[in-house]
């Protein structure tokens, strides 16, 4: 019934507020569908290379290439504009990256990772790109940009 992300406000413990932020425009979402695919393609290259800059043990290695697959697949079959085979709807696709990032920010806490400063403080960043990246993107295919719409509303008062 609800769509969106929202924020609980508790009020001397009794009463919640509930802010519907998609509705209300409070949050603004710069990033197009096509900056967000180019966002995953960079997802891949980043958990790529990290195990060789940051020397992850083999298991967290091999956790950075298993993600670097996952979103190189998803990022193909998604359909959107560097999207190939548009299998992947994107809400599904919008859902995912939410799921992953919020999977990656508590595997940050698994022994095998919190042993290595490293790769904990590399996946919580990490994690929290991801939320942000899809939190902050358009995702609604005839919306222009945020910025291309704020302008022409200027222009159009002025």
């Amino acid at each position: 019934m609800y769509e969106g992300i929202y924020i609980f406000i508790l009020r001397n413990s009794k009463t919640k507020i509930l802010i519907k932020l998609y509705k209300l425009n409070i949050i603004m979402k710069p990033i197009n569908r096509k900056v967000h695919g180019i966002f995953d393609h960079l997802f891949v290259v980043v958990f790529i290379i990290a195990p060789s800059i940051f020397s992850f043990s083999s298991s967290v290695a091999i956790v950075s290439y298993i993600l670097a697959g996952i979103f190189l697949v998803v990022a193909i079959l998604t359909d959107f504009n560097l999207g190939v085979l548009d299998l992947v709807p994107v809400e599904t696709h919008r859902l995912g990256g939410l799921f992953i990032g919020i999977v990656l920010a508590l595997y940050a806490f698994f022994p095998a990772v919190s042993n290595e400063f490293a790769a904990s403080l590399f996946f919580t960043g990490i994690a929290y790109v991801i939320i942000l990246v899809n939190v902050f993107t358009d995702f609604n295919p005839d919306a222009k940009s945020v910025m291309k719409r704020s302008t022409k509303e200027d222009l159009s008062t002025a």
